[in-house]
């Protein structure tokens, strides 16, 4: 309260919210702001420091049924299942230890056509060569320890 009056600024509120959205209105989507650490819409994550994870929309229709990801990506939605689509994970050691991605099917196809997740090097997830998303709208989140990949 002092610092307030000290710096003669509108006394403010104490919120019980954790979180606060808003609409955009031009676009119809909606921004999650969460406690000014983490902005996320449906097209981008902005963490705390102000880097900006890109979401990235992968597609099996176009012919092409893997994608590497990049060390850029966070979140990688899955918008088709035409062909059973391969997620290649970076090597840990390439992108840094606490490095985070998400796997999202998005359209609700992964209980009769199975996305796979493999690590492009020797690495293993969770001890596995490879992991799967086997359920409808499945979601799994990764993250590294410089060495190997983990599911969460």
């Amino acid at each position: 309260m002092t610092e307030y009056k000290q710096y003669n600024l509108p006394e403010q509120e104490e919120s019980s919210q954790d979180f606060t959205s808003t609409p955009n209105v031009l676009r119809f989507d909606k921004t999650l702001n969460v406690k000014d650490k983490i902005i996320l819409n449906d097209r981008e994550f902005i963490n705390r420091v102000g880097n900006t994870i890109n979401r990235i929309a992968f597609s099996s229709s176009t012919g092409n049924s893997v994608y590497t990801l990049s060390t850029s990506d966070y979140l990688l939605g899955v918008t088709s299942l035409a062909d059973a689509p391969s997620v290649g994970l970076p090597r840990p050691r390439d992108v840094g230890v606490g490095k985070n991605y998400i796997i999202k099917d998005e359209v609700g196809g992964a209980g009769t056509t199975t996305i796979t997740v493999r690590s492009v090097g020797e690495e293993n997830i969770d001890g596995a060569s490879t992991s799967t998303l086997t359920t409808n709208y499945q979601s799994k989140p990764f993250y590294t320890d410089g060495a190997n990949w983990f599911t969460y």
